[in-house]
């Protein structure tokens, strides 16, 4: 298994790197009449219904059914209860960031901007698809230990993982924000901040021993209050768009 390690890891690179890789070729290296006859426009539409439907998939496969534990199987079960609720509340929370992360219509889309949004956009991706994950598999080790142990149980590799995962997640989002075309810049800019800041605040327990189920408490108020100071926002957004034809969803 050691052995077999850097080449999955060599092939996540080449993955991952490969849509970067070929427009820097074709922008360096080849004329301009050369790179449009290769060039195929994405189909946004596609990719919108198509990354929003694995984010969905991956909340529930990989967040919500390893965390659906038989409370009454564990010593205290009581904690495996609230570490379920926070569980479910996270992917919420989760699900809505990343749908306030998406611009009101395709024009605005980060593919729609320029060669180089549309290949950074496609690869933050696969970045938050894995976060989302590492967020459900720690969780999938604090909650059983919770639940083993008690309220003063400690996990410090699952800690750290949750928390490292939760930051990573807002940072990806974040910067899938920055993307976007904004019809408000101001409150564009307020967006990507809260997300940078809820990021910024989900590493406090990496510094600070919370145990198992203070560490996910931590990570779920972060997520929480990123969320409602989103819904907030959306509503000044929509208070200074109405009348306009941008009447649903996020206003940046």
């Amino acid at each position: 298994v050691n052995s077999f390690r850097p080449v999955a890891w060599a092939a996540v690179v080449i993955a991952l790197s490969s849509d970067a890789a070929y427009v820097g070729a074709m922008r360096w290296f080849c004329s301009s009449p050369l790179r449009k006859s290769f060039d195929v426009p994405m189909n946004i539409q596609y990719a919108v219904n198509r990354f929003n439907g694995l984010y969905m998939e991956v909340l529930g496969v990989a967040v919500i059914v390893p965390n659906a534990y038989h409370a009454a199987g564990f010593a205290h079960p009581g904690c495996v209860v609230v570490g379920e609720v926070m569980v479910a509340l996270i992917a919420i929370m989760l699900k809505s960031g990343i749908y306030d992360t998406e611009p009101v219509t395709p024009d605005r889309h980060a593919i729609r901007q320029s060669q180089w949004h549309a290949v950074t956009f496609m690869g933050l991706v696969p970045t938050t698809l894995l976060s989302i994950s590492l967020i459900g598999g720690a969780s999938a080790i604090l909650i059983p230990q919770a639940g083993s142990l008690g309220v003063g149980s400690s996990t410090p590799f699952a800690q750290r993982a949750l928390c490292g995962a939760a930051s990573l997640t807002w940072f990806a989002l974040a910067c899938t924000k920055m993307l976007h075309l904004a019809c408000s810049e101001g409150l564009h800019r307020v967006a990507i901040r809260l997300m940078v800041v809820g990021g910024a605040a989900s590493l406090v327990p990496l510094a600070v021993d919370f145990g198992d189920l203070g560490s996910l408490a931590w990570v779920t108020l972060c997520g929480g209050i990123v969320v409602i100071l989103q819904q907030v926002k959306n509503a000044v957004g929509q208070r200074r768009e109405r009348g306009s034809s941008y009447d649903q969803g996020a206003l940046i």
